[in-house]
């Protein structure tokens, strides 16, 4: 309990959740690729909700951005 006498809750995600259709829009694979890749444990971070995926919103922008690498003309 709180300090208000309220059990404490796990705490939701900031930002949205993204089904796997959205994300595999945004990533450009289909979303056989997003099962595979969870299957493997690759791919973007998800959340299991009962029988159903999905992403948050800040990981899978954390994921691409980790993906990031510099142009040829910026490395020179």
């Amino acid at each position: 309990m709180n300090a208000e006498g309220a059990s404490a809750r796990p705490r939701a995600p900031r930002g949205a959740l993204l089904r796997d259709k959205e994300v595999a829009e945004i990533l450009r694979v289909s979303v056989s690729t997003l099962t595979l890749w969870r299957s493997k444990r690759i791919g973007p971070p998800f959340i299991k909700i009962g029988n159903g995926v999905r992403y948050p919103e800040a990981d899978l922008e954390t994921y691409l951005e980790a993906g990031r690498r510099p142009s040829p003309s910026q490395a020179a």
